[in-house]
């Protein structure tokens, strides 16, 4: 909060009259997230140069920026992010990596932390800049309880303030701080192996409220402390490389709302131990990756593995033909993926059904349902994961696929 005090101090002595508060308080009804403001800066056009200090960044927040940058033709975009207290994922960087945005990595191996966060907004005739406590994650931008001062200022009045930020921060606008590198896939692997950056899994569990003791203890905090209502994510901000964006519903790291209603969780399937050709892992000539797993009678008594799936676990899907093969019958259906007790995200993921009673597979009793992993994958085809197994829950149109 020290920047909002300088900046406040600041406004005081040079007595800005265009400034105001922005940032999720109290009242949710208000939607004035900085995620939202944001989107309106880049849509506005009046921006050409965009600099962007933070402590942290999450790969769906820098998803949301790079996409809003390149939809509104920014020509200039920087962001230096820190990497303390692993707070940013190693997606997050490869994804600041594979764009056109100047990007950078502020380190220092002390116990200091690299901490500010600060939007700067440059164009022809006047710069915003906003700062205060919203890292540039999701849920920093848009559902945690943050504020930011926004400042507006025409370039034909008094600078002085925005002088006074710049040369604050002088070596961190002009890229010569001796702690800033250049994001490069070296220096990434690199501070991976040193254990410095998370993957992007690790970084939800590290801030995840959603630990097995607290499970457990739920009730009881809850009776302490109740629960609020979680502001809505852009659209924009929750679409990445492994979390599809899904319309109805609004995704939270910490926890997704509909596991917390009063819809009970049904067990509909348990695996039997997982294989390689479960989890995609090829270890042979004999063992191709298909991308998919079929859906076969494990440890679930009393079904029958051809009809099952297609005909009770699956049957509200909107189930359409294939184009090219008649008898193939495609759904899509959305799965929340808890691998070891760990929250991964939602996933769009394809269901595929055999309908010909004739064919070989049928007559031999065998699976005709399979789950093609899609985006999952990269999570899924882990060796780790062989001989665990897999539970299928079911609640009303939602699927919660653990592994354990």
């Amino acid at each position: 909060m020290s920047l909002i005090i300088l900046l406040l101090n600041l406004l005081q002595n040079y007595f800005v009259m265009n400034f105001k508060i922005i940032g999720l308080g109290s009242n949710l009804d208000l939607e004035n997230s900085l995620g939202n403001e944001l989107i309106q800066i880049f849509e506005s056009h009046e921006y050409n140069k965009v600099h962007i200090i933070t402590a942290f960044s999450s790969l769906s927040a820098v998803n949301g920026i790079i996409s809003l940058s390149k939809e509104n033709k920014i020509s200039d975009l920087t962001i230096i992010t820190g990497i303390d207290q692993k707070g940013t994922s190693k997606e997050a960087l490869e994804e600041l990596l594979n764009s056109t945005a100047k990007s950078y990595i502020f380190y220092n191996p002390s116990n200091i932390i690299f901490h500010p966060k600060i939007y700067f907004f440059e164009g022809i005739d006047k710069i915003k800049v906003i700062i205060g406590s919203s890292n540039l994650t999701s849920q920093g931008l848009f559902q945690n309880m943050e504020t930011s001062i926004c400042v507006e200022v025409n370039k034909n009045e008094d600078l002085s303030l925005i002088k006074d930020l710049t040369q604050n921060f002088s070596s961190l606008f002009d890229l010569s701080d001796k702690n800033l590198k250049e994001i490069s896939k070296e220096l990434i692997e690199e501070l991976s192996k040193l254990d410095i950056i998370p993957n992007e899994i690790d970084r939800k569990r590290s801030y995840s409220k959603s630990s097995i003791r607290e499970k457990n203890n739920r009730e009881k905090i809850i009776s302490l402390f109740p629960k609020r209502k979680s502001a809505k994510i852009n659209q924009k901000f929750k679409k990445s490389k492994f979390i599809e964006s899904i319309s109805d519903i609004e995704e939270d790291i910490a926890e997704v709302d509909f596991l917390d209603n009063n819809k009970e969780e049904i067990l509909v399937w348990k695996s039997s131990a997982l294989k390689e050709r479960d989890l995609n892992i090829p270890t042979g000539k004999n063992t191709n990756p298909t991308g998919s797993i079929l859906l076969k009678k494990g440890e679930t008594e009393n079904i029958d593995q051809r009809h099952y799936f297609r005909d009770e676990v699956f049957n509200n899907l909107d189930w359409t033909k294939d184009k090219t093969h008649n008898h193939i019958e495609r759904a899509l259906a959305t799965f929340k993926i808890i691998i070891e007790d760990n929250e991964v995200g939602l996933f769009t993921l394809k269901l595929s059904h055999n309908t010909d009673i004739e064919s070989v597979t049928y007559k031999q009793k065998n699976s005709m349902t399979n789950i093609s992993w899609g985006k999952a994958k990269e999570f899924i085809a882990k060796p780790e994961l062989l001989g665990k197994k897999i539970e299928l829950f079911k609640k009303e149109d939602l699927f919660i696929l653990k592994i354990n």
